[in-house]
Parts: C-alpha cells; structure tokens; sequence
C-alpha cells in the first residue's frame, strides 16, 4: 500500500529531477568549464609555443588553491584525447607541453584559425628529442609573462608577435 505509493512517488520524482552539475562557486555547468579550460589552455599553448604545467596553471587558475591538480588532471585529459605532446626538458626543468597535430586541429575547430602543431619544437636525433638552444630563455620569458598575467597585465608571447607580424627581431614578448 503506502510503501508502493511512495515508491511510485520517488521514481516519478526521480524521472524529472534533472541533475545539475554546476560549480556552487560560479553557478556554471562543469562541462562548460571544462571546455572553457580546454580552449583557454590549449590556446595558451599555441600563443607561446610550448609551455610547462607550472606556468599553465598558475595564468588559468590564479586564484585557485590547487592549480596543480586542477592543471594535471586536464594535462591527463589531454594526453587521453591526443591532444598534447610531452617533452622531457633537460636539467630537471620539467616537462614542455606542445600541441599536437589532433590538439591543433581541435583548437582550429574552437576558432583559433592559425593553431599549429608544435611538434617539430626542438629536434630529434636518432629516435633523441632535444629542446632548441634557446628553449631556457625562452622559459625565462614565459615566466615573467605568466606573472605579469596573474597581475593583471594583457601579455603577448614573444612566439604570438612573430605569428602576427612581418618577419624580424622582437621582444621576449609584450605586456
């Protein structure tokens, strides 16, 4: 009898409840700030070439208590698409993160036109990948940008300004 109904009355509520997903913090759906750290992140990535988490995380989460989850657990995400490259930087610097070839075309798709693999960043001998020469300068630079990001500043890599302009010298980047 009264179990019945209330069972009968549990699936019906159950059969039109619709489950959100949002973040308590920002009201959004998780799915949509998923795909709104893949674009932002994978556009990072294009803008400066190759980056590592460290830097990736801190200019996508500044004010997040755990960025480096938050950035290894979308790093994983990535490797799982296919849309990423990982190189192994000398002197225990870390590891670069590039686009690949299925990253490029996935960010293309998100309407950045000129999103390029970044798979012959470096060079590779006998089957042995290794950074350009200036790969430490250029991790200097990124540094610097990605603080001057968290701080508020409107930054462009040096690799974006080169993409976007006639061929000659410029800076490390501009902020």
């Amino acid at each position: 009898g009264s179990q019945d109904a209330m069972r009968r009355a549990i699936t019906a509520i159950r059969a039109v409840a619709i489950p959100t997903r949002q973040r308590k913090e920002t009201g959004m759906d998780k799915r949509l700030i998923g795909q709104r750290s893949d674009r932002n992140g994978l556009r990072l990535l294009h803008q400066f070439g190759w980056m590592r988490a460290k830097e990736l995380a801190s200019m996508l989460w500044p004010n997040s208590k755990r960025p480096e989850v938050n950035v290894s657990e979308l790093v994983g995400k990535w490797k799982r698409a296919g849309w990423l490259l990982i190189r192994r930087l000398p002197e225990h610097a870390g590891q670069a993160l590039v686009l690949s070839a299925a990253g490029a075309a996935h960010l293309r798709q998100l309407g950045c036109p000129d999103a390029a693999t970044g798979k012959d960043w470096g060079e590779t001998h006998d089957g042995d990948w290794s950074p350009p020469k200036t790969w430490q300068h250029e991790l200097l630079a990124m540094g610097l940008l990605a603080h001057l990001y968290v701080q508020g500043w409107a930054i462009i890599p040096e690799r974006q300004l080169r993409r976007d302009n006639q061929p000659g010298r410029f800076p490390d980047g501009l902020a």
